[in-house]
């Protein structure tokens, strides 16, 4: 699981782009992978669509590819992410020195109201940021 792919993912500080969609990856799993993301000094994209990370994976993931500055795209589609846990997600990217990022949401748990939250969110920092719900 998540062991391998920090293994996998070594040291290598000039990695630009990592999918790893459905590979079973937990919360717990995550948090491991977020640690070894950190380090990456300009990761741009990331897919880990259909996997399980829920709330708290998201979260960690986020800050940790968010502080660089060099992300573009974060597809999280498919994660069982709440609306409390996308809030957090989109409020971590939009105090990012990113300048603008597409951020992929959707076939997770997000209600209507929490989408429509989300779009008022953005909206008024007026950020050139893309959200697919």
């Amino acid at each position: 699981g998540a062991k391998s792919i920090l293994d996998a993912l070594g040291s290598d500080s000039d990695l630009l782009s990592l999918d790893l969609a459905r590979n079973d990856i937990d919360e717990a799993g995550a948090r491991l992978i977020s640690k070894s993301l950190a380090a990456k000094a300009s990761i741009e994209s990331l897919n880990l669509d259909g996997n399980n990370i829920g709330d708290d994976g998201a979260r960690a993931v986020v800050e940790a590819v968010s502080k660089r500055g060099s992300l573009a795209s974060l597809s999280l589609q498919d994660n069982r992410i709440s609306d409390a846990g996308a809030k957090v997600v989109v409020d971590v990217l939009l105090k990012s020195p990113s300048s603008e990022w597409l951020l992929n949401l959707k076939g997770n748990e997000i209600t209507s109201a929490g989408e429509q939250a989300l779009r008022t969110q953005l909206t008024a920092g007026g950020s050139p940021f893309s959200l697919l719900l």
